[in-house]
């Protein structure tokens, strides 16, 4: 499976990060993004017969101030299941947590 990924500033959006490949299963971006406002990321999956899955998420603000926050993205670029991928997004910031979700 090929995976990538982006981020903008809006939903499905890329104008912070456009279609970048992951090589592996854990992403650093090692770049500053936009600070304070809502970012989008966006993971694309895409097997050898062409079908392709995404999948979203946001963050509604992003605190560059010290200690510098961080996004990690763990996906898997393989899978023994025909029909699914699986993917964890870990964020490290001094926010406080209002709301956690978790999807299956």
């Amino acid at each position: 499976a090929e995976l990538t990924y982006s981020v903008g500033t809006y939903p499905g959006g890329d104008d912070e990060v456009s279609n970048d490949r992951m090589n592996g299963n854990t992403v650093l971006i090692a770049r500053v993004l936009t600070p304070g406002i809502p970012l989008y990321w966006t993971a694309s999956a895409s097997n050898s017969q062409g079908v392709s899955v995404s999948t979203q998420c946001s963050l509604p603000t992003y605190d560059m101030t010290p200690p510098v926050g961080r996004v990690d993205f763990n996906g898997y670029i393989y899978s023994s299941h025909p029909s699914k991928l699986i993917g964890e997004t870990t964020i490290i910031d001094d926010t406080n947590l209002q709301s956690q979700v978790h999807a299956v």
